[in-house]
Parts: structure tokens; sequence; C-alpha cells
């Protein structure tokens, strides 16, 4: 299944603001995950189980809040380049001219370098 990442930013962008730390506490009560900003309770553990500082789970989803978004915005942008590359390399391919022999039988096609280089120079732009 494919996700839907437009959504999932959209659903990130709905959650308490970040970034998020994980404020683990030596007490019975467990451990929570909290916005360094609004101090907000985002989530918790009922009580502290063993091993949970070792097993890197509420670093994980502190750091998802800035990094989840962050990973979805860039594929999204990646998404759009290759797009646009493949748009490029279709205007290449489909800009083709008949070549014919002496005899003025078709050859087969060509495309001219200097429209190659041409599509290549726009395609490879630095976009900002």
């Amino acid at each position: 299944m494919s996700r839907d990442l437009q959504k999932d930013l959209e659903l990130c962008d709905k959650a308490t603001p970040g970034p998020w730390r994980d404020d683990y506490n030596d007490g019975d009560w467990g451990a929570s995950i909290e916005s360094e900003e609004t101090l907000v309770q985002v989530a918790t553990t009922r009580q502290m189980e063993l091993g949970y500082r070792q097993s890197g789970r509420g670093e994980f989803i502190a750091a998802a809040r800035e990094g989840w978004p962050e990973s979805i915005r860039r594929a999204l942008t990646a998404e759009a380049e290759v797009q646009r590359l493949r748009e490029a390399l279709e205007k290449i391919c489909n800009h083709r001219i008949p070549c014919f022999n002496d005899e003025g039988e078709e050859m087969g096609y060509t495309i001219p370098p200097a429209y190659i280089r041409e599509i290549a120079r726009e395609a490879l732009e630095v976009r900002e």
C-alpha cells in the first residue's frame, strides 16, 4: 500500500507543536513525551518498564515529531524533481526527426544534439 504523503504531512501539522522531548522519570509513574515549547504531554507510559531508557522508544517518538515532517517534505520535493526530469527526457525523446538515405528512403530517426543540450541544460538548472 502506498502512503499519501500529503495527508501524512497534514497529520503532522495538526499534532502538538514540536520539538518534543522524552521526559524520562525515575519514579514509578512512568515516562512521558512532551512539547518543549508548551510542556503539553503528548504520550505517557502508565508505569516504568524495565529497559525503557535503553529501548530508545521515547527518543524515537520525540525525534519523529521533527524528523517525520521534514522527511515527508524532502520526499515530496524529490518526487516533484523526478517528475520534472522525466518530463524533460520525454520532451527529448519525442523530438525525433526522420533520417533519409541518398535515395530518399527513411532510415530511422535522430534527435539533434543541440536540442538535447538545450533541454538537458534546462533540466539541470538548480531549482530553488
